[in-house]
Order: structure tokens, then sequence, then C-alpha cells
């Protein structure tokens, strides 16, 4: 599409959008395209006008970025290391101890997951996560997928409580 081509769309979806029309483009057409493609993502009747950015701004709609703070947040919870349990004995073996120790002898205990989920929640309330999303994320985040760096989490994390022992 040519410039003048990407400006009419703008501005056609701009009226549907309510958000202010291009009189003119001077920038380069990369950006002119993905203005269009943001507001090809933005419902209709969404922004008003009066909260809507200047017209000669070279940036009308700026998109967040979902989930980063998120993803860190519960990348951070689950990277946790509480204690370290020897593999034989099954003998709890403080950090500081297991700094002296063969690692291969020791298994690394992390947070149980209800904790790392109010951890979450208490960095960023109203967040949607559950605990499945959190097994999801460990899963991701130990193999490298979906765009999470390959994270070297605990080995082990204690089992929630059965409701007939938390009595």
């Amino acid at each position: 599409m040519s410039t003048t081509e990407l400006v009419g769309e703008y501005n056609r979806l701009a009226a549907i959008r309510n958000v202010p029309p291009l009189k003119a483009w001077k920038d380069s057409r990369v950006k002119l395209f993905e203005l269009v493609s943001i507001l090809r993502t933005v419902r209709p009747g969404g922004p008003s006008p009066a909260s809507a950015p200047a017209a000669d701004s070279k940036m009308p709609l700026q998109r967040r970025p979902r989930g980063t703070p998120i993803r860190n947040a519960i990348v951070e919870a689950l990277m946790v290391v509480t204690h370290y349990v020897e593999r034989d004995t099954r003998r709890v073996v403080s950090n500081k101890e297991a700094m002296t120790r063969d690692r291969k002898t020791l298994l690394s205990v992390g947070l149980p997951y209800t904790e790392c989920l109010e951890r979450v929640k208490a960095k960023h309330p109203g967040c949607k996560t559950t605990l499945g999303a959190l097994r999801v994320a460990a899963i991701r985040a130990r193999n490298g997928l979906d765009g999470y760096e390959v994270f070297q989490l605990p080995q082990k994390r204690p089992h929630r409580k059965s409701k007939s022992n938390a009595r």
C-alpha cells in the first residue's frame, strides 16, 4: 500500500474509533502501517476524542506491553529457594550449609504454588493469575518456551496441605 492509501485507511478507522484523523504523513510508511494495525485492534468507540492525543503527534496510540510485568513477578516467585534437602536421608539443609556441600547430593526446595500466587497477587493486585497458570509458567520457564528464558527453578515444591491436615 502507498502512503496515501495508508493515511486513508487510518482516517477511516480513526472515524470509527473516535481518534483524530491525520492530515498528512511525513514519517516512515512502516510506522504508519503500525498505527493502522493498532487502530484495527482497538474496539470501536473506545477512547473518546478528548482523551485522544493531538493529531500532530507522531504516535497517536501507544500499546502497552502485555503480561511482561506479571510474567516477571511469576518467575521471581517461582525461583525462590527456601532450603535444600539431602537426596538420600531427606534431612533439611540450610542455604548457608548448602553453599559448602556438593550440589549433586542436594535437592532445592522452593515455595509452594499457593505462596507464589500470593506473592504475585500482592505485587500486582487484580491480576487473574491462577495456580494452574503458575504451574504452566514453571514448565515453560524450565524449558524456555513461549518467550521465557531458561531459568534454574527449584527441583521440588512442598505440596499444599490437605483439608484434613489443616484443622
